[in-house]
């Protein structure tokens, strides 16, 4: 296998960091993190009401989280779908398109979880995280292979 060449990686680098979608992901994030009580602003002992006592239903915020979780599977999924246009080889092109969408499945996977009603067993807890690890885990031995895209080497 070759090294891609400069022009090939540019092809890339121009859809994973267009800066419209650079910021589109980055404003998701930081709305997830505020809506989750993740953000380090967050009071200790506060965050989002997950399901409302009288009702059962899920709370506004985390609603609100959820869909900004599948903002960004979305943004990831347009991302693949452009690099799967790039003449770039062919292999590479597999490898970044599986990457991103394996990723856009864990967002969807997470934004799913989060507004389910009921409680959940300790097991289905577990798998959803196993769901959720495992399209992280191939999401990030896919992007290894074509790590040259996606990180400055100080060669192109």
């Amino acid at each position: 296998m070759t090294a891609p060449t400069k022009a090939q990686i540019t092809q890339v680098r121009r859809v994973l960091y267009n800066r419209s979608s650079v910021g589109q992901v980055r404003d998701a994030l930081s709305s997830i993190d505020v809506l989750l009580g993740l953000a380090p602003s967050t009071p200790s002992g506060s965050g989002p009401t997950w399901i409302i006592p009288d009702t059962g239903q899920i709370g506004p915020s985390v609603i609100e989280a959820s869909r900004a979780a599948l903002r960004i599977a979305s943004i990831l999924e347009q991302e693949a779908s452009a690099i799967g246009g790039l003449s770039i080889p062919a292999a590479d092109r597999s490898h970044l398109v599986r990457a991103l969408n394996l990723q856009a499945s864990a967002w969807t996977a997470r934004a799913k979880a989060w507004v389910r009603t009921g409680p959940l067993s300790a097991a289905q807890i577990t798998s959803t995280l196993k769901i959720i690890g495992g399209y992280e885990s191939a999401a990030a031995a896919a992007a290894t292979k074509v790590s040259a895209y996606l990180i400055a080497t100080g060669t192109h």
